[in-house]
């Protein structure tokens, strides 16, 4: 994570998982309540998330936009959280596989979302399910790494573990109920707690070191190549110094 650090500006991933909150929550809600006003039967029992993605709703401009930036804005606060959790509480490999499954997690959701919209088309019904798999297995895979994480030490609360164990546990049941709709809804509630009291953890607790996110330093690159191309120049002027002298 050393080359990483230094290539990063240092701004507060937690900014973005706060941003991530403040996007998702509102779209989420309006989605809700524009698809039940023009479809009384919507309801938390009877239908899927996805379903607001439907194209043939209002719903589905919002639902579709506002999912892809906040799924999007959670890839950096999951990266900033990993490395806050590495270098200051956990050193363990543990914070690498749990990033790698947050980050693979939430592209999957972003890339399913473009396939809600035509249930009827068979190649978006494949997509959907194999993106979706794919969202609802590494979210448990994260979320239990980084409960496991936050259970090792003793500088975080247990309520922190306890939400993130929450959190994997209704992902999973998901898993292996699909069929019962409010499953869904209670671990989408509880992923959005989880992002936001997790954001307010990182940005009181990261040092001003450990501001660190995902865009890449382009002064610190220059700087690098700049400093090589004058060492190699350096070294072949000696170059031929000695074969002169020689």
């Amino acid at each position: 994570m050393s080359n990483l650090d230094k290539k990063f500006y240092k701004i507060s991933g937690s900014i973005f998982g706060i941003m991530a909150w403040i996007i998702g929550l509102p779209c989420l809600i309006i989605a809700t309540f524009l698809r039940m006003e023009v479809d009384p039967t919507f309801s938390l029992t009877s239908n899927y998330i996805c379903d607001l993605g439907a194209k043939n709703y209002d719903s589905h401009y919002i639902f579709t936009v506002g999912f892809i930036l906040r799924q999007i804005s959670l890839i950096p606060f999951y990266i900033s959280f990993g490395i806050f959790l590495q270098k200051n509480i956990y050193d363990s490999y543990l914070f690498k596989a749990a990033i790698m499954a947050a980050v693979i997690s939430n592209l999957s959701l972003a890339a399913v979302i473009p396939f809600l919209s035509d249930p009827n088309n068979q190649f978006f019904c494949n997509m959907h399910g194999i993106l979706g798999f794919t969202y609802f297995s590494f979210g448990v895979l994260a979320f239990s790494l980084y409960g496991i994480i936050e259970l090792s030490n003793p500088k975080i609360s247990n309520f922190y573990t306890v939400i993130s164990f929450i959190t994997a546990f209704l992902q999973a049941l998901f898993l292996f109920f699909p069929t019962i709709y409010i499953i869904e809804w209670l671990f989408i509630g509880s992923d959005f707690s989880w992002v936001l009291i997790h954001a307010v953890f990182l940005f009181k607790n990261e040092p001003s070191s450990m501001k660190h996110i995902v865009f890449f330093e382009l002064d610190y690159l220059v700087h690098d190549y700049q400093n090589n191309s004058n060492l190699l120049r350096k070294r072949s002027k000696e170059k031929e110094f000695r074969l002169v002298k020689k």
